[in-house]
């Protein structure tokens, strides 16, 4: 029997939220990331 991908995913990310069981479980942003260099070199690619 073969299943489609991500059958059923919907349903088990639903009970997943009324569990409570869909918190991040690492920060995405840690307090100690700096921006600016990345700000920096975004900027700079758009000058070319």
């Amino acid at each position: 029997m073969k299943t489609e991908p991500r059958q059923n995913w919907e349903a088990a990310f639903q009970e997943m939220h009324a569990n409570g069981d869909d918190e991040l479980l690492i920060a995405d942003v840690f307090e100690d990331e700096k921006f600016e260099e990345y700000d920096s070199q975004i900027g700079a690619e758009d000058k070319d």
